[in-house]
């Protein structure tokens, strides 16, 4: 090894190499051996690692300061990004520390000799934050509106936090017309395409919740791309007078002109957007803002390009653009006891985000308040045919109040050869609470486009969505059949699944197998739902699942097994058997096309199907049905824990 460890090392002490190298030219031309010149300088494969500290408070970045002891560590981020050479380093940050920076990794580990990044010392674990660190000049607009007006902000933050509490932008809709009375607030919006002849073909995904209107216009959060010029014709959704969600007829579809932002969509506390000519930030606040507000000026917290074997561990990242954290084209990397909060909606908008890697594990972090999705395993369309987002595991993490889902597997590829780029990965003994606190339409796992060997088991699942807003337990969204036959299947065992608005498990595609399941409770009256539904999705309906040895319990409001046959042709047949049902009513099955057109008891929904003769079922009251149940050491929300330490942290 070299004398000092490495070359950052001889960089931090400010020494010159050609100094350095004029005794050892002097010892080799006397005949000294070789070995020593490479006891001197070192040999890659036997240098020993280093381990770096960096102190946000008593640290130095000077030149002559090596970061190699408690008592000399670096200040910041920024310095040690530059310092991690040779597997087996590590840099710890000083717990109780804040650092308003990016850390981007730039070196791998080895098999069994990681890359270390995480803390020392006691207390909290140190804080990477991404709001803005310097102070904001507000001016007062009047009637309960601020405007900033130092610094500017080029591009708009993904994140404005609000008493400590993250909040989204609000986007405002301008329309041909006047918006009818009838609109509700918490209705939603959804862009429609339009044939030749005006007939709404298909609804696109993008999707807005409504929070104000006023004249032609209509305000709401969105986490997608509205385009005004691609898809004029937008449908509504609501809840009627019968707790039923509802689409407008088409004589009252809104027609719609721009996408913009408007003081008038500024109508609660926390409600903000970015204006993109004033490169100024509008903010609606029941006081004046200072300390209580924080606004997303850095995209990712620890961000990985291609490096492997490293472990990132103890850390708490808050208030970044898009990630928390990142790792993309990752193989053997751990990520466990972080705790990300508060990420943002613009960029990858993702707590934790894996993608493109395999063999990695995610455990033991908390991820609470996100703006859109938990934690992600991400496969893109590869360019080179190689990219894979395959055997990583998700286990034992702890995901709460995500804006749309908890845990998500997604490809975004119709086709199987993008599919199968995402296989094969284990998402594990997690608790997923209150998913889809701001989103229409997700759950609290879900999927769309994967491939093969994926498996979702002994999860808690609970509290996803609304009255309002859908969100199932588990959904599986955008089945394929592969190339060579076999179904992209997805394993889905031993979950506990309670009380989520749209269903428990939610299925589309073929082949999958729903096993040891708890699931109860879920579901409103708002959408055709059930403990277990197979739905069509892209064309087909879902067929060849095998469900089995599942317990299923179901309110009086709420059905158990619905089966919707909606897409022309016969379905391959599921094997549905010996499952355990409980209901406050006799008829909680459906089997049906688009809608159920009867409710059926479990001896008409077995003649029926033609399944299920090993079932059971008891017609029970609801203390009977576990919905109160839950995990079994419940935790509260950390975000109620952290405003107060991030408010402390502020001042």
């Amino acid at each position: 090894m070299t004398l000092y460890g490495n070359i950052c090392v001889f960089q931090g002490l400010g020494l010159n190499k050609r100094l350095l190298l004029r005794p050892v030219i002097r010892t080799i031309a006397a005949g000294a051996s070789l070995l020593l010149l490479l006891m001197f300088f070192g040999v890659p494969n036997i240098a020993f690692a280093i381990t770096y500290y960096v102190d946000a408070t008593l640290g130095s970045d000077s030149p002559h300061n090596p970061g190699t002891s408690i008592n000399s560590p670096w200040k910041t981020i920024s310095r040690a990004n530059r310092c991690l050479s040779q597997p087996g380093d590590k840099i710890l940050f000083k717990r109780g520390e804040v650092w308003h920076e990016e850390f981007k990794i730039f070196k791998s580990g080895e098999p069994g000799n990681p890359l270390t990044i995480g803390a020392y010392g006691s207390g909290e674990r140190p804080i990477f934050d991404g709001t803005y660190s310097g102070t904001i000049q507000w001016e007062d607009l009047g009637g309960g509106i601020y405007r900033t007006t130092s610094p500017s902000w080029d591009v708009e933050p993904g994140v404005l936090m609000y008493n400590g509490v993250p909040k989204p932008p609000i986007t405002t809709l301008l329309f041909r017309e006047p918006v009818p009375a009838a609109l509700n607030a918490d209705a939603i919006l959804i862009q429609c395409k339009v044939d030749l002849n005006g007939t709404c073909t298909s609804a696109v995904y993008t999707n807005l919740w409504v929070t104000s209107k006023k004249g032609n216009s209509i305000s709401g959060v969105t986490f997608f791309e509205i385009d005004a010029d691609k898809a004029r014709t937008v449908i509504v959704r609501q809840i009627n007078a019968d707790g039923v969600e509802e689409e407008w007829p088409k004589s009252e579809r809104l027609y719609l002109e721009d996408v913009t932002t408007s003081m008038d969509g500024l109508t609660l506390p926390g409600h903000w957007y970015w204006d993109e000519q004033s490169k100024s930030i509008y903010l609606y606040s029941d006081h004046a803002p200072g300390v209580n507000v924080g606004i997303g000026d850095l995209n990712v917290g620890i961000n990985s390009q291609g490096r492997d074997y490293l472990i990132i561990e103890d850390i708490i990242l808050r208030g970044y653009n898009s990630s928390g954290l990142w790792l993309n084209y990752s193989t053997g990397s751990v990520v466990q006891n972080l705790l990300v909060y508060a990420s943002g909606a613009t960029g990858h908008k993702t707590g934790l985000l894996l993608s493109n890697s395999d063999d990695n594990v995610i455990r033991n972090n908390s991820v609470d308040s996100v703006l859109r999705s938990g934690i992600g395993l991400y496969a893109r369309p590869p360019a080179d045919g190689v990219t894979i987002t395959r055997n990583n595991i998700i286990t034992d993490n702890f995901v709460t109040n995500s804006g749309s889902t908890g845990i998500t597997l997604n490809t975004d590829g119709k086709v199987d050869s993008i599919a199968q780029n995402l296989s094969d990965n284990r998402i594990e003994n997690n608790r997923i609470i209150n998913s889809n606190t701001m989103s229409y339409d997700s759950a609290g796992v879900y999927t769309l486009w994967i491939g093969t060997g994926n498996v979702i088991r002994r999860n808690i699942i609970r509290d996803g969505g609304s009255t309002v807003l859908r969100s199932a337990g588990i959904m599986i969204d955008g089945g394929v059949v592969s190339i060579n036959g076999q179904p992209n299947s997805v394993g889905i065992y031993d979950n506990t699944i309670i009380n989520n608005s749209l269903g428990g498990v939610v299925i589309s595609g073929t082949g999958h197998v729903i096993q040891g399941n708890t699931l109860s409770c879920n579901g409103v009256s708002s959408w055709e739902s059930g403990q277990l539904l197979f739905f069509p999705s892209f064309g087909s309906n879902a067929e060849s699942c095998s469900v089995y040895n599942n317990l299923m319990g179901a309110d009086s409001s709420q059905k158990l097994v619905t089966v919707l046959n909606g897409m022309p042709g016969s379905s391959l047949p599921h094997e549905i058997d010996s499952n355990t049902y409980k209901s406050m009513r006799s008829e909680s099955f459906c089997w049906g096309r688009n809608e159920c057109e009867e409710l059926l008891g479990l001896s008409s929904w077995q003649t029926e199907s033609g399944l299920d003769y090993n079932s059971t079922f008891d017609r029970v009251n609801y203390s009977f049905l576990g919905c109160d149940q839950g995990a079994s050491t419940p935790m509260a929300p950390v975000r109620k824990a952290l405003r107060g330490v991030y408010l402390l942290l502020l001042n």
